[in-house]
């Protein structure tokens, strides 16, 4: 992984989102240190105790971040207060998992067929 992309990846947050524009901390005068750090300190300074509702459930389900979940996107996007993606974005991600048409589930099928049209373009010229 270049430095470049490694550094990117650290300011994703479990919920997919880039930090700067994380609803806690997207404020300049706010350093975040990651998800974990964050969650720490909403738990400390929230009068309920909770912490990031996305950060604790991408814990529970053994998962990096929201789109890694196989059940993303969940009600909880739906519902939440905290919500980071807009309905739009949530219903054109659902509809993009349930056609089965994602990037990373048909890439195989794709790259199958831009190599026959490839092969067919060649013998064509």
């Amino acid at each position: 992984m270049s430095k470049e992309v490694e550094s990117v990846s650290k300011q994703i947050g479990a919920c997919g989102v880039f930090c700067d524009f994380c609803q806690v901390f997207r404020h300049i005068e706010y350093r975040c240190f990651g998800c974990e750090w964050a969650n720490r300190m909403l738990r400390k300074s929230r009068e309920s105790k909770k912490g990031c509702m996305f950060w604790e459930c991408t814990q529970n389900k053994k998962v990096e971040c929201c789109f890694m979940c196989v059940d993303f996107p969940c009600q909880t996007h739906y519902d939440s207060q905290e919500a980071v993606y807009t309905k739009q974005a949530l219903d054109s991600w659902k509809e993009l998992r349930r056609t089965g048409l994602t990037f990373w589930g048909r890439r195989k099928e794709l790259e199958a067929l831009l190599k026959a049209e490839d092969k067919e373009a060649a013998t064509q010229s």
